[in-house]
């Protein structure tokens, strides 16, 4: 009788571990941020390198440079963010730069030109059987290229199809079924009305991975990733003012999604994902989520739904049953924050996770279960005054690492961000290094 209850006691406990496990969210563990603190109090990585990307005093294509992303194509290092004149606005536009090395970066290149009147902001790199893509949509985190939920939104897409001898581009196209409701001078086809045949199919196969995000009225920046050992469990993490919440959810057996997460696994490189809008994927496969005023789905299903019947035969998103937003206590500058999983598997979190109203100081945070994130570092801190308008700080991170061979000639850990709105920055940190932090 003794034993039984035991083994009675250690089933329960396993039960309702497993129970309590699907309902806990990402949380801070340690001491918080201290603001009286350089850089809150937190320790700093050792070794970190910076280059920049580009100068916005004396680059020559506007002083505006935000929410830079990176990837690896054809053996190169590509650079996209959004780019302007002077300020976010109406006139921002989508911008690609090349390095062989990471460390000296070619002049911009215009990807996508200020399409509509709100201005346009990159989204993460969609790649496909080795194709690679790049995306857009406006920057009024409501809307996509639409005027609100009325509207009929859509993103831009477009095809970076050769990067040597020089850059070669594909056609514009919308990734939606007729064109959105919007003030523009350019006229681009649809994803129904594309030509080429591997160009469509590349655009139904991120139609597939999208996966519906159905929390009501809440947050701008947001990020996602999948808990350690298991692609079904998603964890969203959402900015909402100067509070960090998240949300989750399971994924149906053998979801698209879900298989393309695990194939990622043997991959020599990896760059986390994130934006206003928040695609969240791993490569080479995409989630995307946005909030709207009145509910919120994925964007693309936003994009495609609003602007589709039940005839034009584009992917229904796979549905997972999200929870509510939550707050958590992990503390937010606040600024875009961008998680990803690192070789070990673990997932880290670049961000300001600083206290509020800074987004002077740059931080990683790691968790080796996706949940309690016990390990927090400080990448930099103490960014110059803004030659221009701010506002000051290192912001709108995201992060990739990359394994020595044909691209990297070492281990390698990258931070990219840029400098008060202003400059574009990449920092090297040995990957070793952040893989210790956590052990």
């Amino acid at each position: 009788n003794k034993m039984a209850g035991i083994l009675l006691a250690v089933t329960l406990m396993s039960v309702l571990s497993h129970v309590d496990n699907n309902n806990v969210l990402p949380h801070w563990s340690g001491k918080q941020p201290d603001p009286s603190k350089p850089g809150g109090g937190l320790p700093y990585l050792q070794n970190v390198t910076s280059y920049t990307i580009y100068n916005a005093t004396t680059g020559g294509n506007g002083t505006y440079n935000h929410g830079p992303m990176l990837t690896i194509f054809n053996n190169t290092f590509v650079a996209c963010w959004y780019n302007g004149p002077a300020h976010e606005g109406q006139m921002n536009r989508i911008v690609i730069a090349l390095s062989m090395d990471a460390k000296t970066w070619s002049s911009p290149t215009e990807v996508f030109p200020a399409v509509t009147h709100k201005g346009e902001e990159n989204e993460p790199f969609f790649m496909n059987e080795g194709r690679l893509y790049v995306l857009a949509s406006d920057i009024k985190f409501n809307n996509s290229h639409g005027p609100g939920d009325s509207g009929h939104g859509a993103a831009l897409m477009r095809e970076v199809i050769q990067i040597h001898p020089t850059i070669e581009l594909g056609p514009i196209f919308w990734l939606a079924a007729r064109p959105p409701s919007i003030e523009t001078n350019f006229s681009f086809p649809t994803v129904l009305e594309l030509t080429n045949p591997v160009t469509k199919h590349d655009a139904f196969v991120l139609l597939s991975l999208q996966v519906n995000e159905t929390v009501s009225g809440c947050c701008n920046e947001r990020s996602l990733y999948y808990l350690p050992g298991d692609t079904s469990q998603l964890v969203l993490l959402l900015r909402d003012s100067h509070l960090l919440r998240a949300s989750r959810c399971t994924l149906p057996p053998n979801s698209s999604v879900a298989n393309h997460f695990g194939k990622q696994a043997s991959m020599d490189w990896y760059t986390c994902k994130s934006g206003t809008g928040a695609y969240m994927f791993e490569q080479p496969s995409l989630l995307h989520s946005r909030s709207t005023k009145t509910s919120s789905v994925s964007l693309m299903y936003k994009m495609t739904v609003l602007n589709r019947q039940p005839t034009d035969g584009l992917p229904n998103p796979i549905n997972c049953d999200w929870s509510d937003p939550v707050e958590t206590n992990i503390p937010d500058a606040p600024s875009r924050t961008c998680a990803g999983h690192l070789p070990n598997g673990y997932v880290a979190v670049i961000g300001n996770q600083d206290l509020p109203p800074s987004r002077d100081t740059l931080t990683l945070i790691i968790a080796k279960d996706g949940l309690t994130f016990d390990t927090h570092v400080v990448i930099r801190d103490k960014a110059p005054k803004p030659n221009f308008f701010g506002p000051p700080g290192y912001q709108y991170p995201s992060f990739m690492w990359c394994k020595s061979g044909n691209v990297c000639e070492s281990d390698e850990f990258f931070s990219v961000y840029s400098v008060s709105k202003e400059d574009i920055v990449i920092s090297w940190t040995p990957l070793n290094e952040i893989l210790n932090l956590a052990n």
